[in-house]
């Protein structure tokens, strides 16, 4: 009954989810202001092998003001990222896609509902050198774009006690 609940929900992308003990708070920032689309929220996650779990309380997407033409947001998806060098990166892992289907015109802005998300990650040795990254798939007047949206980097280090 707990695996056919677990796949439910990952399919919904919606579960109540408990705040607890070593739970591990987040902030989610645009990755660049010139982002056709810009991502911002909060949530929580928990490390619970072979699963990292996201509670996505609050995430907002607006259509830069600066892009004239409506943005049509068509899914989004959460990952974990690492540093390639002093200022690259890439995502390691990806968890499933999160359909949207929301129409932005300039300046608009939605706040979408809570949302739970999994992402894999048994192939990962730890999570301190990994953050969270939001890609959000925009389909623009002739292509489909990807803009990003991350956590800080290190938020699954542990704190140094007495810090």
């Amino acid at each position: 009954m707990r695996s056919v609940l677990l796949l439910l929900t990952t399919l919904l992308g919606f579960a109540p989810v408990a705040a607890q003990a070593g739970d591990i708070e987040f902030t989610l920032q645009p990755g660049d202001a010139q982002f056709s689309v810009l991502a911002s929220g909060n949530g929580t996650a928990r490390e619970s092998r072979p699963f990292l779990q996201l509670s996505v309380e609050r995430l907002n997407l607006e259509a830069n003001r600066i892009y004239p033409r409506p943005q049509t947001v068509t899914q989004l998806r959460l990952g974990l990222a690492h540093a390639t060098g002093e200022t690259s990166w890439e995502v390691a892992i990806w968890g499933d896609p999160l359909p949207v289907g929301r129409l932005l015109y300039p300046g608009d802005s939605v706040e979408l509902p809570p949302f739970y998300r999994l992402i894999p990650v048994d192939a990962l040795p730890h999570l301190a050198d990994y953050w969270l990254v939001v890609q959000v798939e925009v389909e623009e007047a002739t292509r489909i774009a990807k803009v990003y949206a991350h956590s800080p980097r290190g938020v699954f280090t542990a704190p140094v006690e007495g810090q």
